[in-house]
């Protein structure tokens, strides 16, 4: 095919055979698990960040079934007290866009120009988009999580511009990537109801190929946010779980491969669409010699925009938050939390050792207020078989190392 056919193309799947269809999903299917596969360590330090910024209570049976589960909200202050100070820092008042003069401006005619145009963007994005409410969420997902995204592209059927927030779980890059631009694949993972999927296929966005939501997908992100929010995900969805992978393909068959966006479902690897992430002018083609007239490049279209607290020291792409930074401090904070607790307890409600000669009935003996039980031994000889269990009180140097932890994080 014509690269000229293919840049017009609203969905180029439709005018390839079912093989080379059937096989870029294979490929880009492939590719995405290879990617998830070796971010695998993040996603589970991430999900254990999750949890404790979420405060999730999880079931414990150490030292005993009911003992305490403190959760110390260490990490979720540190992430609220960092974005009370960057939201300020970023949005002030209605001044939100500004523009630079560069150059002479004797009579102020640029200045203005700036000013009015400044004023203009400002109120597009505080008034008529949700720019405000995402920045608002993305910072504070910024401090815990340590890496965001932006997804700016062109809505052809709203006819404007978007830029929305991806959460770093639902951007699968290889965790071994340098930066957006270099990067051989990038899968944003989304859902669709049987509804958006169907008004796709009718205005020939999509191919008719879904037929059934797959199965809820393990994600240990997931199952946190689920713990998080007290909610079971059913085995069956009635979403389709998809991903949309910017990747380079040879579609026209010169030797030089083009980026595409391709949207495929995850579990199957069923391609739905193809689009080209390139403009007319993003092509490069040799003006004179041997070569002339073939691309030599093509610069493609980034969807994404990178946001990282602090860059990951091992060179990895997700950058590190709070919730890796304080998270083995917080645990520390919650287990000489819960031993005190669980140290006062046993202080508090007693308990101990009974002797033949106490004659008490067997199983746990336990009193309410103003109650008496009856015995059959005499008073010594039940004072002689009662030996209380001895509880240490809970150790100063526990609180002091407690608050030492909490005032360093």
């Amino acid at each position: 095919m014509l690269i000229e056919n293919l840049l017009k193309s609203a969905n180029i799947a439709k005018d390839l055979t079912e093989e080379q269809v059937r096989k870029i999903g294979n490929d880009c299917k492939a590719g995405f698990d290879d990617d998830k596969r070796s971010r695998s360590e993040w996603e589970d330090w991430n999900a254990k960040a999750l949890k404790l910024a979420l405060q999730v209570s999880e079931h414990k049976s150490f030292p005993w079934v009911g003992c305490a589960n403190i959760k110390f909200p260490l990490l979720t202050i540190a992430a609220l007290a960092w974005h009370a100070k960057a939201y300020p820092a970023l949005i002030q008042g209605d001044d939100v866009v500004k523009y630079k003069v560069i150059g002479k401006d004797p009579d102020n005619v640029k200045a203005d120009r700036a000013t009015r145009k400044g004023k203009y963007m400002s109120y597009k994005l505080l008034e008529t988009t949700t720019w405000e409410e995402q920045t608002d969420k993305g910072l504070l997902c910024l401090a815990v999580l340590g890496t965001i995204f932006k997804k700016t592209v062109r809505d052809n059927n709203e006819k404007k511009n978007c830029s929305d927030l991806v959460m770093p779980q639902d951007l699968v890059v290889n965790y071994w990537t340098t930066d957006m631009d270099s990067c051989p694949r990038a899968t944003h993972m989304f859902t669709m109801t049987k509804n958006e999927v169907r008004e796709n296929v009718l205005q020939g966005l999509f191919l008719d190929v879904l037929t059934e939501p797959g199965m809820n997908s393990d994600d240990p992100l997931g199952a946190a946010k689920d713990k998080a929010q007290k909610t079971t995900a059913p085995a069956e969805s009635d979403t389709f779980r998809l991903g949309e992978q910017s990747c380079w393909l040879d579609l026209d068959a010169d030797g030089y491969a083009e980026p595409y966006a391709v949207t495929f479902e995850l579990e199957t690897g069923k391609t739905v669409r193809i689009l080209a992430r390139y403009y007319k002018n993003d092509i490069k083609r040799i003006e004179t010699g041997q070569y002339a007239g073939k691309i030599y490049r093509i610069d493609p279209e980034n969807y994404y925009t990178k946001f990282v607290l602090i860059p990951s020291p091992d060179g990895g792409f997700y950058g590190l938050g709070f919730g890796l930074l304080l998270g083995p401090l917080n645990d520390s904070v919650n287990s000489a939390l819960n031993q005190i607790f669980d140290s006062g307890t046993m202080a508090t409600l007693g308990g101990g050792f009974l002797g033949r000669g106490a004659r008490i009935k067997g199983g746990e003996a336990t009193f309410k207020p103003f109650e008496w039980k009856t015995v059959d031994s005499t008073g010594d000889n039940l004072r002689n078989n009662i030996v209380p269990l001895q509880v240490r009180e809970a150790s100063p140097v526990l609180l002091e190392l407690i608050k030492f932890l909490v005032s360093y994080g």
